[in-house]
């Protein structure tokens, strides 16, 4: 039973914190870095990128009301100053699945502004 299909997920996952190996590098050079870092994307640092994503976010958010609805304007807001799905959903009274669908439509609507960059 317990070669059965059903388990072969949990009987061949490998932790995200586990330590990834370079090709040739041996456990005794020091510190590997684990899969989570491994996987994490990298920040910006062409100049470029970082000046047009300024300017992208300025964009929107000197023109939110034209671009957002009011819910999706205060989920905005609220999300851009840090606070979590739960958190927005707290202060402005709605349920978390609104909050999550407000964010939906706002990166859908990000989206397409950056498209047509």
């Amino acid at each position: 039973m317990a070669d059965r299909a059903k388990h072969r997920p949990l009987n061949n996952s490998v932790s995200i914190e586990a330590a990834v190996l370079a090709p040739g590098e041996d456990t005794e050079s020091g510190e590997a870095a684990s899969l989570e870092d491994t996987l994490r994307a990298p920040q910006a640092t062409d100049p470029e990128e970082i000046v047009l994503l300024a300017d992208l976010m300025a964009y929107v958010e000197s023109n939110a009301p034209a671009l957002f609805s009011g819910l999706e304007r205060a989920v905005w807001e609220a999300y851009s100053h840090g606070n979590n799905n739960t958190q927005i959903a707290e202060m402005l009274g709605r349920s978390p699945k609104a909050i999550d669908n407000a964010l939906t439509r706002i990166k859908s609507k990000i989206e397409k502004l950056v498209s047509m960059y």
